[in-house]
């Protein structure tokens, strides 16, 4: 019995120096009643100036909605927390309803010192080089809060996956004022739906799989900035999504969280005439996803030339010849799967589709048949 007990009281112990790590967690504050956040839990308006606070940024279901058309910034905790080391972690969970209308999009999260006096690392949303139509892209920057740079300067770097509106994923970032050239995670780090894989890449400089991750590469003179002492999150209305889960800690492992995959983007079914190409688009939230797409005779494997993207989020089926069915499966580092739905690529099999060049119109040919001269 003394043993047993001995053993039990260890794991709790245990179980308190791990949670020792945590700096902040937002779900010890929940819930939320619906509507202003400002002044539940630790949260705090901290822009704009307080006269001109609108009390605009609210929750939902316990869930932090952000919303371009408000005016709110919010951060958390009103007295900081101690951090005794100089890398900071942070996660959250993000869920965008609406794409930016502006393909450079703009930052909405920011690490801050005490007070909001200083912000760095600060994560954006826009639309830029995504392949995938309706998907948007997270960035990071380190001390940059606009995409109007300039000369000789670097924008925000986007972590290179297409991401869907409607889907939860999770944002993984860092900051260290460790600013050592040994140091891999000096500055600003950023990971989208990570793996623990993910991580030892980033401190590692590669190997093994996994999706990977992004620094920061803007630079400042600013010893101010350089220095700063995290002590607090912040979220800034200049995206339309829901934030939750939010966690500060010393380590990464204390934030990082994982979900089974789920598809935001489902391949659709169309009607094609024979000899012309298919595009197929289907886009998950999944940790290090990996896909392979099938048609009714099995997994498909690229050629270079008939069938191109087997195993992306994007295929490419040309030279059609026959009606189809396609779909893609993914699988998350954990060998978790889940199939999409079914696209079904009707064919027409006609030689080709009329076709007339801009320059012409077509002749009504029933027009004056029976006119004599």
């Amino acid at each position: 019995m003394r043993k047993l007990l001995a053993m039990v009281t260890l794991l709790a112990l245990s179980s308190l120096s791990l949670r020792a790590e945590i700096l902040f967690q937002d779900s010890t504050n929940y819930p939320y009643l619906n509507g202003t956040i400002e002044g539940q839990g630790q949260w705090y308006c901290y822009s704009p100036s307080p006269s001109r606070q609108k009390h605009d940024a609210y929750a939902t279901n316990n869930v932090l909605i952000l919303n371009s058309t408000n005016t709110d910034a919010v951060a958390t905790p009103t007295n900081g927390w101690v951090n005794p080391n100089t890398l900071t972690f942070a996660s959250f969970s993000i869920n965008v309803s609406d794409l930016p209308t502006k393909t450079n999009g703009g930052y909405f999260c920011e690490f801050q010192d005490n007070n909001d006096t200083n912000d760095v690392c600060h994560i954006f949303l826009d639309t830029r080089d995504t392949s995938v139509p309706g998907t948007y892209r997270l960035g990071i920057a380190n001390y940059d809060s606009t995409f109007a740079v300039l000369p000789g300067e670097f924008p925000p770097t986007n972590f290179p996956v297409d991401l869907s509106t409607g889907v939860n994923y999770t944002v993984v970032i860092s900051y260290d004022i460790n600013l050592s050239p040994d140091n891999p995670l000096r500055t600003g780090t950023l990971w989208v739906n990570p793996s623990e894989q993910d991580y030892l890449n980033a401190i590692n400089s590669g190997g093994g799989p996994g999706q990977g991750y992004v620094y920061g590469s803007d630079t400042t003179s600013s010893s101010g900035l350089l220095n700063i002492d995290i002590s607090q999150i912040g979220f800034s209305p200049y995206a339309d999504a829901g934030i939750s889960n939010v966690i500060a800690a010393t380590t990464f492992e204390e934030v990082n969280s994982t979900n089974p995959p789920v598809f935001g983007i489902q391949p659709q079914s169309g009607t094609y005439y024979s000899g012309n190409s298919a595009t197929f688009y289907a886009v998950a939230s999944a940790v290090d996803a990996t896909s392979q797409w099938y048609d009714s005779n099995g997994p498909l494997v690229d050629d270079g030339i008939n069938i191109i993207g087997s195993s992306s989020n994007t295929l490419i089926i040309n030279n059609l010849s026959v009606s189809d069915t396609y779909y893609d499966v993914v699988t998350d580092t954990y060998g978790n799967t889940l199939q999409s739905s079914n696209a079904v690529l009707t064919l027409i099999t006609a030689q080709t589709q009329p076709f007339f060049p801009a320059s012409e119109t077509p002749e009504n040919l029933t027009n004056n048949v029976f006119t004599g001269t």
